[in-house]
């Protein structure tokens, strides 16, 4: 791909740690980011790769996963290189982790609720003792 087909930048990334998956049409494949920009990732993947120009791909990296167009294919002496426009990012598990157990979480909430309601039963309690009629003239 050259140059003035890209819209941003491409920095090159080191060999270690660039293993990545392309899934398309439901199909993993096993490949290794090459490159990355702002919009966009080149991949390298095994020969008989069999893809397509606007196809449609979730590339699943070690820190994320983004849903990406397939926008160029260039077989090379390695491997086919692949040109992906970056669609959306997606989150791999939107659910906010908690580092401890979902039954004592809950159980956590549930205590922390009861307390909340105590409280707010004697505090009415209290209140109510301490009303005091004031009457004119005293």
């Amino acid at each position: 791909m050259s140059i003035n087909q890209r819209q941003y930048a491409r920095l090159p990334l080191p060999g270690e740690d660039s293993s990545a998956e392309l899934i398309v049409n439901r199909q993993p494949i096993s490949c290794r980011l090459v490159e990355m920009s702002i919009g966009g990732f080149g991949v390298l993947a095994p020969k008989h790769t069999n893809v397509a120009i606007n196809d449609l791909a979730c590339l699943r990296t070690r820190g994320s996963d983004f849903i990406v167009r397939i926008t160029n294919q260039e077989t090379q002496a390695d491997g086919v290189a692949l040109g992906l426009k970056q669609v959306e990012e997606v989150l791999r598990n939107p659910a906010v982790t908690s580092f401890f157990p979902p039954w004592l979480t809950m159980t956590f909430w549930m205590a922390a609720a009861g307390s909340v309601l105590a409280a707010s039963f004697w505090l009415f309690g209290l209140y109510e003792s301490l009303l005091i009629e004031i009457r004119p003239g005293q």
